[in-house]
Order: C-alpha cells, then sequence, then structure tokens
C-alpha cells in the first residue's frame, strides 16, 4: 500500500511539474493575430477585391489603426465593408 501512495505521489509530482512548465511556455510566446502579419498577408490580397467583416475593435499594430484604414493605406482594394448593427466605427 505504502508503495501505490508513493508511486501515486510521484505521478501527481511529475504531473505538476509538466503542466506549470507547459503554462510558462505558452504564457511567455506572443500571440500574433494574423492583422499582424501583414508581411504574409499582402501578397496574397494584392490585386484582388478584397471584402472585410468588422468592428470597432478590429485594429491592428502598435498604432491601434483599424484594419480598413490599415489594408487602404497598403493599396490593398477593399471593395465592401461587413460591419454589425452599430457600424464598424462605433
Amino acid at each position: 500500500m505504502k508503495t501505490y501512495n508513493l508511486h501515486l505521489i510521484l505521478l501527481l509530482i511529475l504531473w505538476c511539474t509538466g503542466v506549470s512548465a507547459q503554462a510558462r511556455t505558452v504564457t511567455e510566446s506572443s500571440v500574433l493575430t494574423g492583422a499582424e502579419r501583414l508581411d504574409l498577408l499582402l501578397p496574397l490580397l494584392k490585386d484582388q477585391k478584397v471584402g472585410l467583416i468588422v468592428n470597432q475593435t478590429s485594429v491592428s499594430g502598435k498604432n491601434q489603426t483599424h484594419l480598413l484604414d490599415t489594408l487602404l493605406s497598403c493599396g490593398i482594394a477593399v471593395t465592401t465593408v461587413f460591419a454589425p448593427e452599430h457600424g464598424f466605427r462605433g
């Protein structure tokens, strides 16, 4: 019985250290949205007609520029904007 308890305790300790190590790697890494990876997206959108589904929280970058304004300033042809009932500017 004592061996079973010791194994159970060791298993719990190993599991807890694995979970905390996993949580540490997730919180330390930064998550980037697609709007923040324009270097990858702009070549795909070039020479395309683009429609956006956005609201007032659709901002990107450190300046918190609206996605529509960002795409227009990069020369992307945004032809349609779909927005919720209260509009995409709030």
